[in-house]
């Protein structure tokens, strides 16, 4: 669009998602910000950048899961253990969980 002797570009914002960001979401965003700014603002300026985070975000939780799911079975924490120690059983799906969270960031959320 012209006014007077300047062209004023139109830029309208796409459709966003509804859906809210999740942390691994949150963390790839941050991370695109600070360490890749070009790709950031390209995204942006796409206006892709939230739909992009959502794809990162659920890529890395299905995987989380996927690698929980894994672990649990190759280090036998069962419901059986769940029952006989409860305590033994949190600590060690912490473990197991903050290991996977730990891949998938380095794999999936901290990559391009």
């Amino acid at each position: 669009m012209q006014s007077g002797d300047y062209l004023i570009p139109n830029i309208v914002p796409n459709q966003q998602s509804n859906e809210p960001l999740g942390r691994m979401a949150r963390l790839h965003r941050r991370w695109l910000e600070t360490k890749h700014h070009g790709n950031f603002t390209a995204l942006l300026m796409q206006g892709i950048l939230e739909d992009t985070c959502l794809e990162v975000g659920h890529k890395a939780e299905a995987e989380i899961d996927r690698l929980m799911e894994k672990m649990m079975k190759e280090e036998n924490v069962t419901e059986e253990l769940k029952r006989q120690d409860q305590m033994e059983w949190v600590r060690r799906v912490n473990n197991i969980k903050a290991r996977a969270e730990e891949i998938v960031l380095d794999t999936i959320v901290y990559t391009l």
